[in-house]
């Protein structure tokens, strides 16, 4: 984690939609190569949130930037240096991994062929599914094809990593292997990723902030953080 560098920055952000507020006055940063988890239950505000910085929806109150730009202003900026998953998949099911990966890399300009052969190689490697690349991905079991998103997520070596529940779903061995690699790569990806797992935020997080009815309660530095009473946050 970089304090010199601010990955994200939000100001009194607020998402509202009608009577209800989905996020309300959060204010926050993320320091670069930090991983910055984002922790409550459903409804939370932690989908929301993402979902803000990402640009795709606007606030409706209050400011955030990605690496100096503006959401409102800069959103196809920002979606040139990040990678997000989403709980819905982005791969397309006729296609291989291989095939889903490559398509990926051309959409942000890739070309060279040896280029796109070595970073589909290493970052399935990365992930544990370069023996799977040329399964069709409707074939795949959840895990798997969850695993083959997060590769589609940072492929193309995006600044900023936005992870929305990604361990929703996963088996054991998929757990693991993903949590192994948001460990290894701390300093070097920046992210931001959601979760209602309190311990396997406590793993991978260096802080995490605690969500509850749309605004940020706190925020804590995750490794001094082992006795927090959750049940508060699902009350």
């Amino acid at each position: 984690m970089r304090k010199e560098e601010i990955a994200v920055e939000a100001k009194n952000l607020t998402k509202q939609y009608g009577y209800f507020y989905g996020l309300r006055d959060a204010s926050f940063r993320v320091y670069s190569g930090e991983i910055f988890g984002l922790f409550g239950p459903n409804g939370a505000g932690k989908t929301t949130l993402i979902r803000l910085i990402a640009t795709l929806t606007r606030p409706t109150k209050g400011e955030v930037h990605v690496f100096g730009l503006d959401v409102t202003n800069e959103a196809e900026k920002i979606k040139e240096v990040i990678g997000i998953l989403t709980d819905r998949s982005l791969l397309y099911d006729d296609l291989t991994g291989r095939e889903n990966l490559e398509f990926y890399l051309k959409m942000y300009g890739f070309s060279g062929k040896d280029e796109i052969k070595r970073k589909i190689g290493e970052t399935t490697h990365l992930l544990k599914v370069e023996d799977r690349l040329d399964d069709t991905v409707r074939t795949l079991s959840s895990g798997l094809r969850r695993r083959f998103d997060i590769a589609r997520a940072i492929i193309h070596s995006p600044k900023l990593v936005l992870l929305d529940e990604p361990f929703s779903g996963l088996d054991i061995d998929s757990v693991d292997i993903l949590k192994n690699f948001l460990v290894k790569r701390k300093g070097e990806l920046t992210v931001i990723v959601s979760t209602h797992n309190f311990e396997v935020a406590r793993e991978i997080c260096d802080r995490i902030a605690f969500l509850k009815d749309g605004k940020i309660a706190e925020i804590v530095n995750a490794e001094n953080y082992s006795q927090v009473k959750v049940e508060k946050y699902f009350a």
